[in-house]
């Protein structure tokens, strides 16, 4: 068993300013302290990753790695972007703080079937598959909609981290989005009636119509795309997740909620919530593929981004670097 990612490629750069004096109408006057490049999108998932499972990491992007003290990572390049703009996410801090997110560079192109190909032919029975969709290209939906067939034939796991939610997801078994994607999805989609998982299949075959609960977005995409986890993470606020569990020797599925208090902060400053949810997946992955135990991967997965939170900028806390 081991764990393949596919996902785009990110240059996260982190720009560091010092206030020296404010003018007449209050402005700051900064100067340049440093500037520090990070892997970003889905590197910085991996990266982290390395850092907390032995297991081998099947990497697949359209960029290298450029990390070279990973021994545990297999990449394999699909994509070459190298003659085009990369895509970069600038972030600007004043004192230590983040003030404004600059995206800029080309997209990805998308892959190509033979390409898609090669990351499909690794997949096998009970790998952890898992897609981290920034957007910037390289996935078409039609390529998640062929990752997720082949692994539910496979009877391997899938698991999807995306900033843009849309129907190609149907079927995934975990999906992982923030809180903003939730509620983007549910507003282009909150006149409409979905369909629900019937109680007495064994799967998402027998369907009925039910309306949207505005107080449980959780349950509203699981039902929407059939999917039986879906966790949503709230930055600072932790995440909540809904599950669908199939009961011992009975054909019929129990609902179960998992909800996390609001991290907790009274011996430490929440300094930077950047890269908080790389880190949430990153634990939750290690310790999903080592106990498979949803609520207990949670648990895990919430430690890791609260203590990243305590850090500027993504993984600054996983190289034991001190922040500014």
């Amino acid at each position: 068993m081991k764990i393949l990612v596919i996902g785009d490629y990110i240059q996260d750069v982190h720009m560091f300013y010092e206030t020296i004096k404010y003018d007449a109408t209050g402005v700051p006057v900064v100067k340049f302290v440093k500037q520090i490049n990070t892997a970003g999108g889905c590197r910085n998932f991996v990266v982290n990753l390395s850092n907390l499972t032995d297991a081998n990491i099947h990497y697949c992007s359209d960029y290298p790695l450029w990390v070279e003290d990973l021994k545990n990572i297999k990449y394999y390049e699909l994509a070459s972007r190298r003659s085009i703009d990369m895509c970069t996410k600038t972030r600007e801090y004043i004192d230590n703080k983040l003030i404004v997110i600059k995206d800029s560079g080309s997209l990805s192109r998308n892959l190509t079937q033979k390409q898609l190909q090669i990351f499909l032919n690794r997949i096998e029975k009970d790998d952890l598959v898992i897609i981290s969709n920034y957007h910037k290209g390289l996935l078409s939906d039609l390529h998640i909609d062929i990752i997720i067939n082949k692994c539910r034939k496979m009877k391997a796991i899938s698991i999807i981290d995306t900033k843009h939610l849309n129907r190609s997801y149907h079927m995934c078994d975990i999906l992982k989005i923030n809180e903003i994607t939730a509620r983007e999805f549910f507003k282009e989609h909150e006149h409409l009636k979905v369909k629900k998982l019937n109680k007495n299949v064994e799967d998402f075959t027998e369907l009925e119509e039910i309306d949207f609960d505005k107080d449980n977005l959780c349950k509203m995409i699981s039902e929407s795309l059939s999917i039986k986890t879906v966790i949503i993470t709230k930055g600072a606020n932790g995440y909540e997740c809904f599950h669908k569990k199939m009961k011992k020797d009975v054909a019929v599925y129990e609902d179960f909620f998992y909800k996390s208090k609001a991290y907790k902060h009274e011996n430490y400053l929440i300094r930077d919530t950047t890269g908080a949810g790389d880190a949430f997946l990153a634990g939750f992955v290690a310790l999903y593929k080592a106990k498979r135990n949803l609520e207990e991967s949670l648990e895990y997965a919430n430690l890791e981004a609260e203590i990243s939170t305590r850090y500027l900028g993504t993984l600054q806390y996983y190289k034991g670097e001190e922040n500014v």
